[in-house]
């Protein structure tokens, strides 16, 4: 006997990409309605897989008003998991409440569980009897521990409860607060869980799982995005994560310490040239961040909007792209060492230690050789014979950065 679900949460159907208002109109066409896209991802891995039933925890809908565009193409799509005998059982989270009723009816194997108290559905997959527990929002905000409403399990099947909450979010949480214990005495077999963005599984005994969403929506969403589908063939559980984003968001950080402008835009364009060689999906959006200390960190914001638009020159002809959604400084000056090197301070006496140690190699030796940590064995094993020059420049080097970073 073998009994296969998937488990997804958070879609947002009809919510923005945040943060792209200066994306251009051809690419804003690519990712119009991405959303939607993942909804339709979701259900052909279901059908792929051959589940027996999907789990929605909550906020399928970015809003309460639930466009009639996207309900019908969420009935369209769970048209196709009926015909493949799959069910669906959906719960709404704080951002689609069950407080106005849908505009649409939905098909026969689609079961929306009523706010208020948990209720329990009974089906039964080759003779196996599966018991899903789950309860939606009535409103934006739920102040009260749905958690601890849940019934016991039952026994003689598997018991899976429904739920979006914010575990271990403490009495200030306004989105069902609960605690792991709160969820476990219930004697669950599967907690499929919604809300938090951010895949995790929270226990593996028993599973509690966050899918996170299934589309990054901002660039502070940058995993890869997807579902979870469960393999039970008792008493072994096979829980595997899918990935279905279609355009994914990245962060990369670029050190500017030796580089010019011209060395920049290279090394920024290999970055990018990197990228598209490994794209799986429609395309990425990609935050660079520049870091260390150099000549570059006196770019202003004016000239880094204008590197922007250099690099995203031409991206939306390529059917997959990578756009440069923004270039953010993170930098420190330039160190002028010969000015530093002549002070009457520290700084000025370490440029002096050092400059004495490098003409005198005995007396370096000497140095190297009474730091215990480069004379073990093991350091002796994994690191090799040690370059005394560059370990002194290298400390120093540190000690500089340091002092000098605020």
């Amino acid at each position: 006997m073998t009994i296969k679900f998937l488990h997804c949460a958070d879609v947002h159907l009809d919510t923005p990409f945040r943060g792209l208002s200066q994306l251009n109109e051809t690419l804003a066409l690519k990712v119009k309605d991405v959303n939607k896209k993942v909804l339709e991802n979701i259900v052909n891995v279901a059908i792929n897989k051959s589940v027996d039933f999907v789990l929605i925890a909550g906020d399928l809908f970015d809003s309460e008003q639930k466009s009639l565009q996207s309900q019908l193409r969420s009935k369209e799509l769970f048209q196709r998991l009926n015909k493949h005998g799959i069910k669906v059982f959906a719960i709404g989270g704080n951002h689609d409440p069950l407080n106005k009723p849908f505009t649409i009816q939905w098909p026969d194997n689609v079961h929306f569980f009523p706010a208020d108290n948990p209720t329990t559905m009974e089906i039964e997959i080759d003779a196996k009897k599966v018991y899903i527990h789950g309860v939606s929002y009535k409103e934006h905000q739920e102040l009260e521990n749905k958690g601890i409403l849940f019934p016991n399990s039952r026994e003689g099947g598997i018991n899976i409860g429904l739920l979006h909450c914010e575990i271990g979010g403490g009495t200030e949480s306004t989105y069902s607060p609960c605690t792991l214990n709160d969820i476990r005495e219930k004697g669950y077999d599967y907690w499929a869980l919604g809300h938090i963005h951010k895949r995790s599984v929270v226990s593996a005994e028993p599973y509690i799982i966050y899918p996170g969403s299934p589309q990054g929506k901002s660039i502070k969403e940058t995993d890869e995005k997807g579902c979870y589908v469960i393999t039970i063939n008792e008493p072994k559980w096979d829980v595997e994560f899918i990935e279905t984003h279609e355009v994914l968001w990245v962060q990369k950080e670029i050190m500017i310490d030796s580089l010019t402008l011209d060395g920049l835009l290279d090394t920024l364009q290999h970055t990018i040239l990197e990228l598209e060689k490994n794209i799986n999906c429609k395309g990425l959006i990609v935050r660079f961040y520049l870091t260390g200390r150099g000549e570059l960190h006196s770019l202003n914001a004016m000239d880094m909007d204008e590197i922007v638009l250099t690099l995203n020159d031409q991206e939306e002809f390529y059917d997959k792209f990578v756009w440069v959604e923004s270039i953010q400084k993170n930098t420190l000056p330039e160190i002028d060492l010969e000015l530093l090197s002549n002070q009457d301070d520290f700084l000025g006496t370490l440029f002096k230690i050092e400059q004495e140690f490098l003409g005198d190699k005995g007396k370096l030796s000497e140095l190297v050789d009474g730091l215990d940590i480069l004379n073990n064995r093991c350091t002796k094993r994994h690191v090799g014979k040690t370059d005394e020059e560059q370990l002194l420049k290298n400390a120093k080097d540190l000690v500089l950065h340091q002092l000098l970073k605020g």
